[in-house]
Parts: C-alpha cells; sequence; structure tokens
C-alpha cells in the first residue's frame, strides 16, 4: 500500500520538471503546497481502499461486508437486559401492594418493569425484582401480501437495544422459529432477520408451502422489547415509579439492593468480525441422517 509520503516523495522528485512551479515549490508556497498536498492524501486514501479489496475475498475487512455476512447467518444484534433486586419501605398506615408490570425509573432514567408481586406491611420493607426493559407496540396493518411478507422493526429513538420480539393478531400469538426449520403449512410462525444495514425484519410464510401468509388488512401487534444492555446500577441508589396511580406510592420508597444480572450488550463489530470467519451458526435443529448426535447431547446434557 502506498503512503501519503510516497506520494510527496513522487512529486519532490518530478517538480524539477517544472521549473516555474519548482521555485513556488521550494520556496513553499501555499497556493502549490496545498493542492499537491489534498492530491497526495487523496491518492493515499484510494490505495488504502484498493489494499482493502484486494484482501476482503480472504479476510473480511470492511465493516459493511462484515454485517453483510452476519445477515446471511441469521445473526440478530440484540442485548440481554440485566435484573435487580429492589427494597421497597411503606411509609403508609395501611399495607401497599407491588404489582407485576409497573414500571420503574432509576436515578440515570433508565426504565425497569417488575416481575414480581409483593404486599409490604405498613411501615415494613419488602423487595421485588425487576428487569431493565422498556416495551413498545407496533400494529401493523398489512397492504400488499406478498409471500414472506415482512414487516420493519422500527429503530431505536435512543441508545438502547433490541431484547426481544413477539408478534400477535386476532388470532393469537405466533411462534418464532428459526429459518423456518421444521415448519409446517399453515402453522402460525414468524421468523427475525437482519439485513446488512442491520435493519431487523419480521418475517412470515407463504401459503400452502410453510407457515402462513398474513392476508391484506389483517392487523399485525408487534410487541417490542428494548434493553440498555449492560448495567451497574449503585447500591441503594433511589427508584421512583413512572407515573402515580394513587397518593399512597408518594409514601414508598424504592432503592436498589442487589444485581442479579448485570445483563449483556449486543456483540460489537470486532465480534462480529470473528464470528464470520467460522461456519454459519449451528441452529440446533436436527437434519435428516445428521446432527442427531448433537442435538441429544445438547437436550440430555447430563
Amino acid at each position: 500500500m502506498l503512503t501519503k509520503s510516497d506520494f510527496q516523495k513522487a512529486i519532490a522528485d518530478s517538480i524539477t520538471n517544472y521549473p516555474d512551479i519548482a521555485a513556488l515549490y521550494q520556496a513553499g508556497d501555499p497556493r502549490i503546497i496545498q493542492n499537491l498536498d489534498a492530491m497526495a492524501a487523496m491518492l493515499a486514501m484510494f490505495s488504502s481502499q484498493l489494499e482493502t479489496a484486494m484482501a476482503e475475498p480472504f479476510e473480511k475487512v470492511r465493516d459493511g461486508t462484515v454485517l453483510a455476512d452476519a445477515a446471511l447467518r441469521g445473526v440478530i444484534r440484540k442485548a440481554s437486559p440485566g435484573r435487580v433486586r429492589l427494597s421497597v419501605k411503606n411509609n403508609n398506615p395501611t399495607a401497599f401492594t407491588v404489582d407485576t408490570g409497573r414500571t420503574i425509573i432509576d436515578s440515570t432514567g433508565l426504565p425497569y418493569i417488575i416481575e414480581t408481586t409483593a404486599i409490604i406491611a405498613a411501615g415494613a420493607t419488602g423487595t421485588v425484582d425487576a428487569i431493565q426493559l422498556r416495551r413498545e407496540v407496533v400494529n401493523h396493518t398489512v397492504s400488499g401480501s406478498v409471500p414472506f411478507y415482512p414487516i420493519e422493526i422500527p429503530a431505536a429513538t435512543d441508545d438502547s437495544h433490541l431484547s426481544g420480539i413477539s408478534v400477535s393478531d386476532s388470532g393469537g400469538e405466533y411462534v418464532y422459529r428459526e429459518r423456518y426449520t421444521n415448519t409446517w403449512p399453515g402453522e402460525r410462525v414468524f421468523h427475525v432477520e437482519a439485513d446488512d444495514r442491520q435493519s431487523i425484519y419480521v418475517r412470515f410464510g407463504q401459503t400452502d408451502i410453510v407457515g402462513v401468509q398474513p392476508a391484506n388488512g389483517k392487523v399485525i401487534k408487534l410487541t417490542i422489547s428494548r434493553t440498555m444492555g449492560e448495567i451497574s446500577p449503585t447500591a441503594g441508589s433511589p427508584f421512583s415509579f413512572e407515573y402515580l396511580n394513587s397518593p399512597k406510592e408518594l409514601l414508598v420508597n424504592i432503592t436498589m439492593n442487589t444485581l442479579l444480572e448485570k445483563g449483556q450488550n449486543p456483540p460489537g463489530m470486532t465480534v462480529l468480525r470473528d464470528l464470520v470467519k467460522y461456519p454459519s451458526v449451528y441452529n440446533h435443529n436436527a437434519v435428516f441422517l445428521g446432527e442427531f448426535d448433537f442435538v441429544v447431547r445438547r437436550a440430555y446434557s447430563n
């Protein structure tokens, strides 16, 4: 690969062929130096691109190539949410119930969803578990139905990452099925995939071939879970209800007790670059005359 200094040296070697310009070049005239320096920089950048292109068939170098390969392998960049245990002090003169599903906010503004119910006596302290998630609902009306109809998942409006997707309609829930493996025609399943821009899609099946193909006008409900990934809340830090449902909640103090799971960030570009060096990620489904030993050992590891 040729560098900027290589091109500058070539310029210096050939400038003497043009005596009028050479004098200005030797004097450091910015009108001459700036143009030649810019051309040397651009040629060096082009040389770097050529070097990368030559290596691309053997080792994926460009981020775009890595993302495209990850998309072909079905790799979705999703995060795992953290879980915490919270102390709840009830300062009311009567018992207070903390309901499952309530959203609370920590001192940095991160949302959590309460997973356990607790009835806390007057003046007592109890504990509840919460998961660092925010859920949003998207209702999509099918238009122009085609085989393997796709619905794009809206991108996050903040720094959160995708954690999970559930799909339903008036007929009930759809079941996630990776790459439609072992799927009969008519089964209510959906598949999730990403493209080389890491846009994420929910995809359905094809009538009489595999899965179901949604009809025009059908309303599909997507429930999208997003998380910030790895968290590290400070012990004793305050939490609060996102919304107050009753005046009693003003006399309830919620603080951080224990970090149960710290969560996990989605794989970065370095991890993806290593991942695409290896064969496609195995999807844990047995195929005819193969893979059965692996599946049995995985299901019955003991």
